[in-house]
């Protein structure tokens, strides 16, 4: 009984005292460290910032809106027959 109570203590500790291995997370093939502190390095893409649009008419603007979703539709073939 007592070998049984062994084995099972040997198993638990050895089971609850297992870490993780230590490796880098790796994102679109790029790795991020953890510096001091927690401190996460990471790479942005470049990001543009434009104003608001302001437009003359309602008609414009509907306009406008109209031709983006049109715009959202068609860009994906659009680029799928240029490959």
């Amino acid at each position: 009984m007592k070998k049984i109570i062994h084995i099972y203590i040997m198993v638990f500790s050895a089971i609850l005292f297992a870490q993780k291995r230590d490796s880098l997370p790796k994102f679109d093939d790029k790795y991020y460290l953890v510096k001091k502190g927690d401190t996460l390095t990471i790479e942005l893409d470049e990001v543009m910032v434009l104003p608001k649009h302001k437009f003359k008419s309602r008609i414009d603007r509907n306009y406008y809106y109209w031709f983006r979703k049109k715009v959202f539709k068609a860009y994906p073939y659009a680029v799928l027959a240029s490959k």
